[in-house]
């Protein structure tokens, strides 16, 4: 493919020609790189020419003006968010989806914005039968032949080697080899010899990681007779660490290797991320200091790695040491190239439980901090297994909402940390009644309560408690696998809805679970389908304290509950993909916010859909 157009490229997919954009923007493919290989047999072929030539015609009459008008970088921008917000993802609005992504691409490369074209085209690799490759490397060659910019070029080189690096993990030497191509060029341009030394020297760990990978596939054979053999072990042990950057599992290989050296280091760091405690600032620095010192000695291949695992021992105590010694940190930091890239850092753990819980998190499309866990997206037994393990951490779960995929029961769910206990139960109406009154007579009180249908096809219900001590006056009372059908649903004047969970059952009949509790406080509950509830966001002058949704067939339906609070505020977050979600949580969190709902649906066509609640203090 090389030489060609990003043009090209496209039209040999069956895309009409959308011009190439070579605008100051920084590595638009970096998640379309993975995606290739396994979405590939699922993607969908590209909708032929005269699809896209009607749904072309259309995009351009809906938004005649704004083309017309759109001058700026943010206009671009802002026109190509709104063509996003028309996707349907539907099997029918193929072409329809096809044109928007492709138009809003273009547009977000006017505008120069790195992340929402990083998204788009996630999006198109997602869903379409692309080459996310060939667009990768013709649009980083198409974007360095723009303005001669020391900066931007600079930024654009960094970007290219962290996608080379990317392409060596995912065992793609060749496509890792045209991006160094791109970086000499650059660094010719710009003059700069330290970046062309750099290349040569990635070049040369790109040789000798080739002939580990070919020399891996003989360990691995000769593992499986002989599990404990100290050469295999090393082999293997060399090549998830130099090129897949897997410390947790290299670390378990190397801790069996032949090399007498590498064996102890692999040792000492796997007896630190292993213990209870983490290791003292001395015993951090002993580590860094190993692994700095036996990378002066290794290959081409390993060397890097060695280092990067140096300093990041050494990043844990920089803040505690001054003088001579914090300076000798920071340069080799420095040479190490250790950016505590998220990427990378999951892949190599300094607590191995926490990797574990980092791990869930990404799977489940989650966020945690040191005060609290949200993700939307774990399969159900993970996400009980996930419960269990956060107990050590004294996380209680404040929501655990299932819900039915294509691919079987997921769960969206929060916790926070607490020193309280809490308790976590799974039955049918009648248990669940039961242990909620067994737990109250223990200082327990409800939390939340869902549903979900099981393998058999059988409604059950999922139930949190929390030890509390409540007021003398404060009761509550359950309301289990209710018709959602209009009628009166309120046990009482004197109580207010806590909870409400919306589920359907094998017949796919609307149902919900509810905690009420007394004594009644000044409330709003509201339930409707996706414009009520946006309409009821902005018209009730309370604060939201619990949302629930689900799909029936292809129509959304809301539960939300408000609460007439002092002294806190909330915001809520929905209409946003999963990846959206956790950017927008991010933010959040950052501002002071915790999460207090969340509640997510697939509709039968695959299109997923959520909401979530989240406090601070208004004070």
């Amino acid at each position: 493919m090389r030489g060609e157009t990003f043009e090209a490229i496209h039209r040999k997919s069956g895309q009409p020609a959308v011009r190439a954009a070579c605008f100051r923007v920084v590595a638009l493919f970096g998640l379309a790189l993975m995606a290739q290989e396994s979405l590939g047999a699922e993607r969908l072929v590209i909708p032929d020419p005269a699809a896209q030539k009607t749904a072309l015609a259309t995009v351009k009459e809906v938004y005649k003006t704004e083309l017309a008008s759109a001058k700026s970088r943010e206009q671009f921008s802002d026109l190509a968010e709104r063509m996003l917000g028309n996707l349907q993802d539907e099997a029918d609005s193929a072409a329809n989806d096809y044109v928007l992504l492709t138009q809003a691409q273009a547009l977000a490369l006017k505008g120069s914005r790195v992340t929402l074209s990083r998204r788009i085209i996630d999006m198109l690799a997602e869903r379409f039968d692309v080459d996310g490759d060939a667009l990768l490397v013709q649009t980083m060659k198409d974007l360095a032949k723009g303005p001669t910019d020391k900066d931007f070029h600079k930024e654009l080189a960094d970007a290219s080697l962290k996608i080379a690096e990317e392409a060596v993990r995912a065992e793609k030497p060749q496509l890792a080899l045209q991006h160094l191509e791109l970086i000499e060029a650059i660094a010719r341009r710009l003059k700069n010899t330290d970046l062309l030394k750099k290349t040569t020297t990635r070049r040369a760990e790109i040789t000798e990681v080739q002939k580990l990978v070919a020399s891996v596939k003989g360990a691995e054979a000769t593992l499986l007779k002989e599990p404990n053999d100290p050469a295999a072990n090393e082999v293997l042990g060399r090549y998830l660490i130099g090129t897949k950057s897997d410390w947790d599992q290299g670390l378990r290989r190397l801790s069996l290797s032949s090399d007498a050296k590498l064996k102890e280091a692999a040792l000492k760091d796997s007896a630190a991320i292993d213990g209870e405690k983490p290791p003292t600032p001395d015993e951090a620095m002993l580590l860094g200091d190993a692994w700095w010192d036996l990378a002066q000695k290794q290959s081409a291949s390993l060397r890097p790695a060695l280092k990067l695992r140096a300093a990041q021992w050494y990043s844990t105590v920089l803040a505690s040491q001054k003088g001579l010694t914090k300076a000798k940190l920071e340069q080799r930091i420095a040479e190490s190239e250790w950016r505590d890239d998220p990427e990378l850092s999951a892949l190599m753990p300094l607590n191995r439980r926490q990797h574990q819980f980092q791990k869930a998190m990404s799977v489940g499309k989650g966020l945690l901090t040191k005060d609290f866990a949200i993700m939307q997206s774990l399969p159900f037994d993970e996400a009980v297994a996930l419960n269990e393990s956060f107990k050590d951490r004294k996380f209680r779960a404040l929501r655990f909402r299932p819900y039915p995929t294509s691919t079987g029961l997921k769960v969206a769910a929060i916790w926070h940390r607490s020193s309280l206990a809490g308790e976590f139960f799974i039955g049918n109406a009648d248990t669940v009644k039961q242990r909620d009154e067994e737990l109250r007579t223990q200082g327990f009180a409800p939390v939340d309560l869902a549903a979900f249908v099981d393998a058999d096809r059988k409604v059950q219900h999922l139930m949190l408690w929390g030890q509390t001590k409540p007021s003398a006056d404060t009761k509550y009372s359950l309301m289990i696998h209710r018709p959602n059908d209009g009628m009166p649903w309120g046990t009482s004047a004197d109580e207010a809805p806590q909870t409400k969970h919306l589920y359907v059952d094998a017949d796919n009949k609307l149902l919900f679970d509810i905690i009420w509790r007394q004594p009644k406080k000044t409330f709003y509950h509201a339930r409707g389908d996706l414009n009520y509830w946006e309409k009821k966001l902005t018209d009730i002058n309370q604060q939201l304290i619990d949302v629930s949704v689900v799909a029936v067939g292809e129509k959304l339906n809301f539960s939300c509950v408000f609460h007439g609070l002092t002294g806190v505020k909330h915001s809520e977050v929905h209409g946003k993909t999963l990846d959206e979600n956790l950017e927008e949580w991010t933010k959040l969190s950052e501002s002071g916010f915790k999460p207090g709902s969340v509640s997510v649906a697939v509709t039968p066509s695959g299109q997923t859909y959520s909401a979530s609640v989240w406090h601070a203090s208004s004070k």
